[in-house]
């Protein structure tokens, strides 16, 4: 206990030292909320999945489908359930006229939460195959009895080679990737959507909406 105690404790050190004692305490302080969260709410609900989905894992370049890019910006490690839940109830939708997706969808923990919601169907696309199977895992071993949306689908693919269906999408990034990816991916999405938009007159657009304390924001 004590040799703990010293090694928790020279780690609190080395960080004020590195970061200044206002920066580590923010760091502590979110850690300590992050582990309250597990404890209060996430652990009840990974009880639930086959591989369970906290932790963090770095995937290897032999494991990614397409582009691997920067893989020390891809440490995967999944968000904690509730907000998303109460993101995707603000949004105020009718939700089974829309479809999920999840970018950077590791073990599928986000994509089974927001099968809590009647979505017409919900997607994952993940590019490392180990996290890719354990969310295929998941999604079939997962209680049927907590889920409104029951399309739900891993797809292994690369977020900069993935074309989204057809349809309104409420697309979901928890910061999956590096900027300069992100912003590639986004392109993407709306370069699709024009081409939807061109196919079928009137009946695409592309819509964003910030819910971290951003102003929202709507473009077409």
């Amino acid at each position: 206990m004590r040799r703990r105690i010293s090694e928790l404790a020279s780690k609190v050190w080395t960080r004020v030292r590195r970061d200044g004692l206002y920066v580590a305490s923010k760091y502590y302080v979110r850690a300590s909320l992050h582990g309250a969260h597990y404890l209060i709410y996430d652990n009840r609900w990974d009880r639930l999945e086959s591989c369970r989905t906290s932790g963090a894992v770095t995937p290897v370049a032999s494991d990614v489908v397409g582009e691997a890019g920067s893989l020390d910006k891809a440490r995967y490690q999944a968000m904690a359930r509730l907000p998303l839940i109460w993101a995707l109830e603000a949004l105020e939708l009718d939700y089974s006229q829309f479809g999920f997706v999840d970018y950077g969808s590791g073990r599928g923990r986000l994509i089974l939460t927001a099968a809590r919601f009647p979505f017409r169907e919900v997607i994952g696309v993940e590019f490392s195959r180990p996290l890719h199977e354990e969310a295929c895992a998941n999604i079939r071993s997962y209680p049927q009895e907590y889920l409104a949306c029951t399309d739900i689908a891993s797809v292994h693919d690369n977020a900069l080679e993935f074309d989204l269906p057809d349809g309104d999408w409420v697309a979901f990034f928890f910061n999956p990737f590096a900027e300069e990816v992100l912003q590639r991916v986004a392109q993407r999405i709306v370069d699709s959507r024009r081409g939807s938009s061109r196919n079928s007159p009137g009946k695409a657009s592309v819509r964003s909406r910030f819910l971290a304390g951003s102003p929202a924001s709507t473009s077409s």
